[in-house]
């Protein structure tokens, strides 16, 4: 995707085409992802200032390589040492990064409308934020439903902190996946083992919400609370 205000008309063609398109490279479960969320080098001369942490286009590709990533393949590139020597499999090992629950598209457009409103999100370019939304709505849409067609029944969710009270936001999720996605007869299985859904009221209303949608199952740690 070529970048920079100096591009040939044919660069420009390309990189219009390729944005249209990024949401299926993000949300593939085994495209290799790498948040480079260290600080801009000091004194480097930056047209954009914002840390990682205000950039719009940031919050999109993380948000949507969080949806179906597989665990091994999300890496941040502040768990490596400046200065220190790795490779592939140290980055597999050491680069694996958490991440947040999983959210439905209305959450994000919503996040990202709030965040641009309130300074703590921005853009390059004003019309982005509409692009980014839509991006993500079409990434969520087809990683659910075109999961099983990588050959693995599991979407890997389990030890990532997840706790009772993000219960709300995965529910919210499901639902925009029953009411959006298609209906397939194989859907995946959502592995959620070994993280921290304590409370009865939240394994009640993940499984409420994973046997309204029918196109997946939802497991505990012990036993699986909701089936299709």
């Amino acid at each position: 995707m070529p970048q920079g205000v100096d591009r040939s008309p044919a660069h420009l063609a390309r990189f219009k085409l390729a944005l249209h398109a990024i949401n299926e490279w993000y949300a593939h479960p085994f495209t290799l992802v790498l948040l480079v969320t260290t600080p801009l080098p000091s004194g480097a001369d930056y047209t954009n200032k914002r840390p990682y942490s205000g950039r719009g286009w940031c919050y999109f590709e993380k948000r949507i390589a969080s949806l179906v990533q597989d665990n091994a393949c999300l890496w941040d590139l502040s768990l490596h040492k400046e200065g220190t020597a790795i490779d592939f499999d140290g980055c597999m090992e050491k680069l694996k990064a958490g991440r947040e629950p999983f959210v439905s598209p209305d959450v994000v457009a919503r996040e990202l409308a709030e965040g641009v409103a309130s300074g703590a999100l921005g853009f390059t370019a004003g019309a982005d934020q509409e692009v980014v939304s839509g991006l993500y709505e079409k990434g969520f849409v087809k990683a659910f439903e075109t999961f099983r067609q990588t050959g693995c029944p599991h979407i890997f969710y389990h030890s990532l902190g997840w706790g009772s009270k993000d219960a709300p936001l995965l529910a919210e999720a499901l639902k925009y996946a029953h009411e959006h996605c298609k209906a397939s007869s194989d859907p995946p299985y959502l592995n959620f083992y070994h993280n921290q859904f304590t409370t009865k009221d939240s394994l009640m209303l993940l499984a409420a919400a994973a046997d309204e949608s029918r196109i997946i199952v939802v497991a505990d740690e012990s036993r699986i609370i909701a089936a299709r």
